[in-house]
């Protein structure tokens, strides 16, 4: 990561930037691609594969926020009321000089930002967001903090998250990221690709360091108060309805066969009762 006092210009900028209080740091950005999955056809995987970036951009994000963490502690001072002081960093997508997403991730306090923990999940967000720089309107589904059990649906280009149990050194987040499918293989103006990952991120243990992710399901999407449905069709043009809750997205249960709608049915949609 290349790390700067100010930010840079953004002009025609594709990337992400990690912002502090007291410096920037932009990440690498990977040429990777979206290709069909030899296993299955209806799927979609990464060209290459990013274990090693993330494992390295990790580390390279915890030192960040250390630094930066350390600058902003002389600043306010040893004592200064928390209420006061917050530290925090926005994680930004550009395209072309566009901003496509922005991520804030408050800390628990100016003194006790847990590094690698929160380094691990900005990388997860960073490394997925540079190695998909050739793809267009992204949007944040949800984040799913596994020990409070609670999720968040945004379908926005911002968000917040703030992790519920601050006191554990650990992360342990799914988060839903859609964005347009690419013209290559768009069948309908509005498709959309759900990607959904896991980050595992622990402070006093480096090798319990995981990204997991998932290209789950290309087609039409519907938000509800509680769930994201996705509708696409099958092989044989019936109707598949995949349900994201943040919850049972990496189980294996199959897509839910839709009887009695038409594919003109599902296009006409704005909300889902769900099953």
């Amino acid at each position: 990561m290349r790390v700067f006092k100010e930010k840079q210009p953004i002009d025609n900028y594709t990337g992400c930037v990690l912002i502090g209080q007291y410096a920037c740091a932009y990440f690498p950005v990977h040429k990777n691609r979206i290709i069909r999955s030899k296993s299955d056809p209806e799927a979609y995987i990464l060209e290459y594969g990013i274990d090693r970036s993330f494992k390295l951009t990790t580390n390279d994000v915890a030192k960040f926020i250390a630094d930066d963490a350390a600058n902003f502690r002389s600043y306010v001072r040893w004592g200064a009321p928390n209420s006061e002081y917050r530290y925090s960093v926005t994680l930004e997508s550009y395209i072309k000089g566009q901003l496509e997403l922005q991520i804030n991730f408050p800390v628990k306090d100016a003194y006790a930002p847990s590094e690698n923990s929160l380094g691990g999940l900005i990388a997860g967000f960073g490394c997925l967001l540079s190695n998909l720089t050739d793809q267009r309107d992204f949007r944040i589904e949800y984040i799913h903090d596994a020990y409070s059990n609670g999720i968040t649906f945004y379908n926005s280009k911002t968000a917040s998250y703030k992790p519920s149990r601050p006191d554990i050194a650990e992360e342990y987040v799914q988060f839903g990221i859609s964005f347009a499918v690419p013209d290559e293989f768009r069948t309908f103006d509005t498709e959309r690709i759900m990607l959904c990952a896991i980050v595992i991120a622990n402070d006093f243990d480096s090798q319990r360091l995981l990204l997991y992710y998932l290209f789950k399901a290309a087609g039409y999407i519907v938000h509800e108060k509680d769930a994201i449905y996705l509708f696409r069709k099958s092989p044989n043009n019936t109707i598949l309805a995949y349900e994201f809750n943040g919850k049972e997205e990496f189980d294996s249960r199959k897509p839910k066969e839709l009887v009695g709608l038409s594919w003109e049915d599902i296009m006409g949609m704005t909300s889902y009762n769900g099953w």
